[in-house]
């Protein structure tokens, strides 16, 4: 017995001595890839700027053009990548999260209600079902910005000759809740839908680029899910309606 627990012990320190050596090398790796995101976003904010002031100088002498409202838009998308860029890397390090009770239905209904005139210009109709009173412990910030980019997702991606209504479900079911958002799509050819959530996944580049989509809204999506201990994923039964959920809501 005293040889077997020695000889356990031995091969216990030998693995962690040299688990730490082979992925301490790994680990440098993704510190410095988070340092370079970071580092990089900071770069590019100056000059995103600069370009944007330089475009709005360009329109009041010249008036608008096709080229300046090109330039503006594509400094937007480029602003609002470079933005979630910085909040994954923050996500990641666990930080920046303010952690508090809170009316989740209520900051539910009110992210709706702010997406409204932006769906009725797209010519869609947002049909809420919140459940009143799911109160939470989480970032209320966060929660909210999770929302926003589900709903907007859901309105730039719905499918212009479907049922133009996009539902949004906020109930509780077995002891927790459940968010769920769903609206038209077409082509949806994908099996595993999850990996709608990960970064950068564009399965349709020239409709992202279309739309301007990043690829990064539902990796936002997923950390502030996870962050607050959730679980992020998508489905779709009849490959014309796509649902987005987010479970394991534990309410207070």
């Amino acid at each position: 017995m005293i040889i077997s627990i020695a000889g356990l012990a031995a091969v216990y320190v030998l693995v962690y001595f040299f688990s730490k050596k082979v992925f301490k090398p790994v680990e440098e790796s993704y510190q410095k890839q988070k340092r370079f995101i970071t580092d990089a976003s900071h770069e590019l904010k100056t000059p995103l700027a600069i370009i944007a002031a330089n475009a709005d100088v360009i329109e009041m002498e010249a008036g608008e053009s096709e080229w300046s409202k090109s330039i503006k838009n594509q400094v937007g998308r480029m602003s609002s990548l470079v933005e979630n860029m910085v909040e994954l890397t923050r996500l990641d390090e666990g930080s920046n999260l303010l952690f508090e009770d809170l009316d989740l239905s209520a900051a539910v209904t009110e992210t709706i209600e702010a997406y409204n005139a932006l769906s009725e210009t797209k010519g869609l109709t947002i049909n809420a079902n919140v459940e009143s009173g799911i109160k939470v412990k989480g970032d209320e910030a966060k929660l909210r910005q999770m929302v926003g980019l589900l709903l907007d997702n859901a309105i730039k991606y719905s499918a212009k000759d479907g049922s133009n209504c996009i539902e949004v479900s906020l109930q509780k079911k077995s002891g927790k809740a459940i968010l769920k958002i769903s609206n038209p799509a077409e082509g949806l050819s994908i099996q595993n839908y999850d990996v709608l959530f990960d970064r950068f996944y564009r399965p349709d580049s020239s409709r992202n680029s279309k739309e301007g989509g990043s690829g990064i809204g539902l990796s936002v999506v997923k950390s502030i899910a996870e962050a607050h201990l959730y679980k992020a994923g998508a489905y779709s039964k009849d490959a014309k309606i796509i649902t987005f959920e987010i479970k394991d809501i534990k309410y207070i």
